[in-house]
């Protein structure tokens, strides 16, 4: 596994992807939803959002309490864009670059959907993913502990519910759907180096690809004028494809815009085939997921295990399959009504107090409520022993298990004192939690874990779309949801369908129930303010679901979160330089492709390279794949020379894959940590039904000057031929009717791709080119290694003698300080 998962390229792209929902008659009732391809949303995100947002388009339509901001919850995206010490340890502290291009993918999302409003008609549909093909519950000994009756109220035990939101335009124009089901984008494991969308990633590519074909057809049954464009779109069955579609106008560059957002995911893991011990192949221990006693060696399996990127894939490719399936039967399901959005804070750290449960003594006035795991109240933040044992899809270290609810291991007691010792009230609060971080009551340098969190309870007809600031477990969602129907009865003309959007707007790790709580697995120890935890936010939604009800205003609450972005600390270092050997080139290649390739086959370049993190190059590329075109003009910036073997004529390179492309990947690296040199290779995965003709591969770039500038680059292949494969392969690829004025989905705007530091959580698994001694062998083989590189050299042979229990130590040390500078 990677030492620290520091990010060494890109796979895909992240995305924000913005839906503004207007009513007719009042175009200020209106609601924002965005789903945003990073591990989780950001209370600091979302206050610099919002205000990024009023200061574009004002503050009268857009507010804190109509704009959800959702996570995907992709592991493999940028870390550090979180103001609070606990999810920022991994990446060195806060990284600026990673939230900047968060806010700003957000901003400019909502500003094109906001130009792009036009009358429009929104549709629901759900429907059932086939169990075991997407997620399995990866605790469900813990879901086993929630009430015989209410899990007999289900047939599984995750929640296989897919609710999808179809937007269309005036005569039935596609426009672009959300999907809200719930699976953990933790295909990609723990190996990975790479920034990804993972699964959700890859279900939106499928669905996207899918829209346009479907945009297609209804512009040429319309017979609409536009140009025509050819474009690699993907079909639901892992296929790349080529698409004919019309250029749809300003705004709408994108066509069609999907969204895979996020629900009850907590307790899921799309490693379906189960966890296993990957010393001995046999499945894990089921009460605390270890091998031998110890959590390492317990690894979830996806799908196309041990190709975790086809799992990703697979898992991706079945959610967009059961959305298109759904797209059509949504028609008879329109949402009719008002658009309507309720939001308020909560401090949960001072104690809210919940209500009586249904097995708890009534109170004074003889209320009970059976969603409740009262009386009780919330807590000051904690983490669990649990924590630290992580889960099957990302396992923890040491001698934590899950399932602790003890906590006696005299070591990690001590070190837990010295950080900080809780108080008695802090253990009696959070019990049977035993607390090894006591988060809530360390301010040092500033707070590890949010004191205040927030709900929103959205209304687009009798669509109800439940935000949580964290993950809900499976039946944490489905109380939610049953607690929303019974709030909501027949006042909304019929029975309301209930999303459940998780990790949307802050992020403040876990949401169990009482029951799950109290068996201590990762989920149970992450839930932060204790055992009442989701009965505060169940009494929230309820409430504000009452207001809509009455037609009441949601009165404002005194408390508000911190902005703590002045406090923020870094200890990523900045990029210093990039230098190329003498006589070299930035862009120059140093291992070309070779002269054809079969369809299903990988092409491959490498190319003298500088800091990705010069310019994250949002809205443009780091990579192209162009394909000669013969006759017409040029059009590509490297020139229109004609490869060899086409008889000299005219033409033009065009390009057919970007970066955001599923079939390509960016990785990128330098050969020591102390060197200015750094090589990036292009990898196209090249699609088996690739149309046969003349390739090539292009890096772009952007060097750091000395000045502190930086300058672009750009580096070519040689023309290399693509023909059809020997032999098969399967390749991956690259508002309402009526109230509604505006079910607009606006155009998708990058979020950024390589904000430094490590990748949040797990990851994906893939290949990087050359690891540092193969970069070695390239520069001294080629008597080009650069002053400073030769002198870094001898430095790390030195390092290297010695006796050799001493050189396992030195190469520890080694392996820090390469994480610690790589980027």
């Amino acid at each position: 596994q990677a030492r620290v998962q520091t990010a060494r390229g890109l796979h895909t792209r992240l995305y924000a992807r913005a839906f503004i929902f207007a009513q007719a008659d009042d175009p200020r009732s209106r609601f924002v939803f965005v789903n945003l391809d990073a591990c989780m949303a950001s209370q600091l995100v979302t206050l610099h959002a919002v205000a990024g947002i009023q200061e574009r388009l004002g503050s009268e339509l857009y507010r804190t309490d109509n704009i959800a901001i959702s996570g995907t919850h992709t592991h493999a995206s940028p870390a550090g864009f979180l103001q609070y010490v606990l999810y920022s340890v991994t990446s060195l502290g806060f990284v600026r670059q990673s939230f900047d291009a968060l806010v700003e993918g957000v901003v400019r999302a909502v500003v094109d959907a906001h130009a792009d409003l036009a009358p429009g008609y929104a549709y629901v549909a759900q429907g059932r993913v086939p169990p075991g093909t997407v997620a399995i519950n990866r605790s469900p000994s813990a879901y086993a502990a929630n009430p015989g009756g209410e899990r007999a109220l289900y047939a599984d035990d995750t929640d296989t519910t897919l609710t999808l939101l179809r937007v269309d335009g005036p005569g039935g124009r596609p426009r672009g759907l959300i999907a809200w089901h719930a699976v953990h984008p933790t295909s990609l494991n723990g190996t990975n180096r790479l920034v990804s969308g993972d699964n959700k990633g890859a279900a939106e590519q499928a669905a996207e690809g899918w829209g346009r074909g479907r945009l297609a057809q209804w512009l040429r049954k319309q017979g609409a004028d536009g140009a025509s464009a050819t474009v690699n779109s993907t079909s639901s069955d892992g296929h790349a494809q080529q698409q004919e579609w019309a250029v749809v106008g300003p705004g709408s560059a994108v066509g069609f815009v999907a969204a895979f957002a996020q629900g009850a995911v907590g307790d899921t893991s799309p490693n379906v085939q189960g966890p296993f011990c990957i010393d001995t192949g046999e499945p894990c221990d089921n009460p605390t997921s270890t091998c031998g006693g110890r959590s390492e060696m317990c690894h979830g399996r996806g799908p196309a295990w041990p190709d975790d990127m086809r799992s990703a894939w697979v898992v991706g490719s079945r959610q967009a399959e059961v959305a298109q399936a759904l797209w059509g039967e949504a028609l008879v399901e329109p949402l009719q009504g008002p658009i309507d959005s309720r939001h308020t804070y909560l401090d949960m750290a001072a104690g809210i107090e919940v209500p009586p449960g249904p097995n708890a003594p009534p109170n004074a006035t003889g209320e009970r409520v059976w969603w409740s795991s009262g009386p009780g109240r919330t807590c000051p933040a904690a983490m669990g022993w649990s924590f630290a044992a992580g889960t099957t899809d990302g396992p923890g270290a040491f001698d934590f298990t899950q399932g602790d609810t003890r906590g006696t291991n005299p070591f990690w007691r001590l070190v837990r004192n010295v950080i900080s010792k809780p108080t008695p009230e802090q253990v009696a609060c959070h019990a049977p939690k035993p607390v090894l971080l006591d988060t809530g009551s360390i301010t040092w340098p500033y707070a590890w874990q949010p004191a205040v969190t927030e709900v929103t309870l959205a209304r687009i007809g009798h669509l109800a779309i439940a935000c949580l600031p964290g993950e809900p477990t499976t039946m944490s969602g489905r109380r939610v949801v049953r607690a929303l129907t019974e709030a909501v009865g027949a006042a909304w003309g019929r029975a309301p369908r209930v999303a459940v959007a998780g990790l949307t707007n802050t992020y403040s790790s876990y949401i169990t129930t009482a029951e799950e709580y109290g068996v201590q697995r990762y989920e149970g120890a992450s839930t932060a303010y204790g055992p009442h935890t989701l009965a505060a936010y169940i009494q929230a939604l309820t409430g504000l679901a009452a207001d809509m009800v009455a037609g009441r205003p949601t009165p404002p609450t005194a408390v508000r979160p911190p902005d703590l972005l002045d406090k923020q600390l870094s200890l990523l270092p900045p990029v210093v330089l990039d230098a190329v050997p003498p006589g070299s080139h930035f862009g120059d290649v140093t291992e070309d492709v070779r002269e054809q390739y079969a369809a299903g086959q990988v092409a491959a370049a490498t190319f003298r390279s500088a800091c990705p993190r010069n310019s994250l190059r949002t809205g443009a590329t780091f990579l192209a794949v162009e394909r000669w075109v013969p006759g017409g003009s040029a059009s590509s910036a490297n020139g229109a020379e004609p490869p060899p073997g086409s008889g000299g004529s005219s033409g033009s390179w065009v390009r057919v894959h970007g970066d955001d492309a599923w079939c390509t990947r960016f990785v990128w690296g330098r050969p020591h940590a102390l060197s200015p040199l750094s090589s990036a290779t292009v990898r196209w995965d090249i699609p088996a039904d690739t149309q046969p003709g003349n390739y090539r591969l292009v890096h772009y770039g952007d060097r750091k000057l000395v000045t502190g500038g930086t300058a672009p680059f750009n580096g070519t292949s040689s023309p290399f031929q693509v023909v059809a494969p020997d032999s098969p392969y399967r390749s991956q690829p690259g508002s309402s009717s009526g109230s509604s004025q505006a079910g607009s989905s606006g155009s998708s705007a990058s979020s950024g791709t390589m904000g430094a530091g490590a990748s949040s959580g797990s990851g994906q698994g893939t290949e990087v080119s050359q690891d540092a001694d193969g970069l070695w062998r390239q520069y001294d083989a080629a008597g080009k290694a650069h002053p400073w590189h030769r002198f870094a050299q001898r430095v790390s042979q030195g390092m290297r003698s010695g006796l050799s229990g001493f050189d396992r130590v030195v190469q520890k040390v080694k392996g820090w300080i390469d994480d610690l500078f790589r980027w």
